[in-house]
């Protein structure tokens, strides 16, 4: 575990640790995945070719709300994020929904649904670290500006399914961070 406190980020303590998404389930109060762009959960065969639950399967498991049994999809959680953006969501956007957790008093309450790039979609290695930085900096200040998240966990985005490199994904995060410090120095 790697943690990274002021003075190094002035409006940030980062936690980096390596391990599962379910560890930081009961210790947060929402939780940051990759979302594709018609906001229909995990539904793409892709995702059961590791032959296990990725991040997006297990937050919709462990979210509140009606769990399809083949695909692994949270209806519910689907349903409040399409009921916000119809038309789907933009490559580097994100929305956030409830988790539908509104009982369990220790387990996290928002879920923000992150659109990252795919390797294979995008021309060249430039576009897709621009456009997942953009992912990372636009999930963080939804996180920022949604009253009550004060913590949020973050998988490695784009990592998986949409094959990104675990490394270029955690520079892109830790940019992407930076470049909210900076803008927001600038504003104080």
């Amino acid at each position: 575990m790697l943690t990274l406190k002021p003075p190094a980020f002035k409006h940030f303590c980062v936690n980096i640790n390596r391990g599962n998404i379910r560890s930081a389930i009961h210790l947060v109060d929402a939780i940051i995945v990759s979302c594709n762009q018609q906001l229909v959960g995990p539904k793409n065969k892709n995702h059961w070719r590791f032959n296990k639950q990725n991040c997006e399967q297990v937050v919709h498991a462990e979210s509140g709300g009606y769990i399809d049994k083949i695909s692994g999809v949270n209806n519910k959680l689907m349903q409040a994020a399409r009921k916000q953006y119809p038309q789907g969501v933009d490559i580097g956007n994100a929305i956030v929904t409830s988790s539908f957790n509104n009982n369990v008093d220790d387990k996290f309450k928002f879920v923000i649904h992150a659109c990252s790039p795919w390797r294979t979609q995008e021309k060249d290695d430039i576009n897709v670290k621009k456009l997942l930085k953009s992912t990372y900096k636009n999930a963080l200040y939804l996180a920022i500006r949604t009253k009550n998240i004060k913590s949020i966990a973050i998988p490695a985005l784009g990592c998986g399914v949409n094959l990104i490199d675990p490394v270029t994904s955690a520079r892109a995060a830790l940019n992407a961070i930076i470049d909210i410090e900076n803008e927001t120095i600038g504003n104080d």
